[in-house]
Parts: structure tokens; C-alpha cells; sequence
């Protein structure tokens, strides 16, 4: 009994100096908001910005940097496959070609939104939105399983129903095979095949490019060149 109410008088003790930090903290931030607004409210904010907020439309595939080629999630008997390395890592399994027409092709088509930093036309944007082969891209599943032999050569496995090793980490670009064979950094690349920039309360497209990526933030720049 009075181990219990020592650990119930910690736990309390804990607690207490937990919700005093908290509460510290709610009190920072709403002086921090305080200070802010008394700058510029909200509605000012959108007033004076809301014209530089830019609605992005991107059409991208993944491509094979030595052949030029569409690279493609290779299927069999209609089930996505997928292969393990012997360090236990799972990816799709990625060919360069869409044999009988049954391959799912890497890439797609989406929209995002980004905003103006330099009258020059700089725009800042989401990686995920301007070079989407840099983000996490879950392929579908269930699926077929291969591994590879210790001769390179790769050999089923079995059925693939969940997320296993790290498959929901895929990054596109940063694949370690195609066809079945390991091959080395930037063999793999994303292409932008459309890159269109609108500004508000205006239907012009203008076409962008894409000028940075950050290693570490999903983060991007854009730029666009218009006279106006």
C-alpha cells in the first residue's frame, strides 16, 4: 500500500508539472499571436497575399535516365509484383517496358497550390507537388512477392497482402532495382511533362520549371517567365 500511494504521489507529482508546462505554452503562443495580429489581422493578411497564392497543375512519370524510356510496376497474372533485397527491403518491382499492355505505368497527374516570394516569378511549393518521384509513393496492393537468389536472379515468394518491410517508404527516384537488376543512383529520374501555374481571378496557364528540391523538407521552388 505505501509503495502505491509513493507511485500514485509521483505520478501526480509528474502530471501537475506536465500540464504547468502545457499551460506555459499556451500562454507563449497566444502572445505570440497577440504580437502578430497586432501587426496585421488575418484579414489583412489575405487582403495583401491572397493574390500570390497560385493553383499548380503537374503531370510527371518516372523514367529510365539511360534509355528515356516510361518506366512501368510490372504485373503478373494481373497481381502488382514486387521484390525483397536480401537486406530485407521491399519495393515495386520496375521494368521499362509494358509487356501486353498489363504494366501499370509510373507516374500520374495532380494538383496543388504554392505561393509567389520574388517579383522575378520564384514560387514556392510542396516537393510532393512539383517533384512527386522524391515523396513516399505507396503502390497498390496485395500483390505477388519475389526475392532475389544469391545469383541476382529473383524467385517467388509468395502473396503480399500488407505493407511489409519498408514498401510504405518507397521513394520512386531512390529505387535500387529495375528489372529485377540493382542498378546505381540517377539511373532512376522523374520527368515533368506538364508544370502550369494560375493565378487568382484568372484562367491563364503559365508554364513553370522546376528550379530546387530540398534533400530534407518537402519543400520546392519553381520559377516562372512572364512579362507581367
Amino acid at each position: 500500500a505505501a509503495v502505491f500511494i509513493y507511485k500514485n504521489s509521483q505520478n501526480r507529482q509528474q502530471t501537475e508539472k506536465q500540464m504547468s508546462q502545457i499551460k506555459t505554452q499556451v500562454e507563449q503562443t497566444d502572445t505570440r499571436v497577440q504580437s502578430m495580429e497586432s501587426v496585421m489581422s488575418p484579414r489583412e493578411i489575405a487582403e495583401k497575399y491572397s493574390a500570390a497564392t497560385v493553383f499548380i497543375e503537374v503531370g510527371w512519370k518516372l523514367i529510365d535516365t539511360v534509355s528515356g524510356k516510361q518506366l512501368y510496376h510490372r504485373r503478373i497474372e494481373k497481381k502488382p509484383a514486387y521484390i525483397q533485397l536480401p537486406n530485407g527491403t521491399i519495393e515495386p518491382w520496375i521494368v521499362n517496358d509494358d509487356e501486353n499492355n498489363t504494366n501499370e505505368p509510373i507516374g500520374g497527374i495532380h494538383r496543388g497550390s504554392g505561393f509567389v516570394v520574388a517579383e522575378n516569378g520564384f514560387i514556392i511549393t510542396n516537393r510532393h507537388v512539383a517533384a512527386t518521384w522524391l515523396t513516399r509513393n505507396i503502390r497498390p496492393l496485395p500483390g505477388v512477392l519475389y526475392r532475389l537468389k544469391p545469383d541476382g536472379t529473383p524467385e517467388l515468394a509468395g502473396e503480399l497482402r500488407n505493407y511489409a518491410g519498408n514498401l510504405h517508404q518507397w521513394v520512386p527516384a531512390k529505387s535500387l532495382l529495375l528489372g529485377g537488376r540493382s542498378v546505381g543512383p540517377k539511373r532512376i529520374e522523374g520527368r515533368l511533362d506538364t508544370l502550369d501555374v494560375t493565378f487568382p481571378k484568372n484562367k491563364l496557364r503559365i508554364p513553370a520549371k522546376l528550379v530546387r528540391i530540398s534533400n530534407e523538407h518537402d519543400v520546392a521552388l519553381i520559377k516562372i517567365d512572364t512579362p507581367q
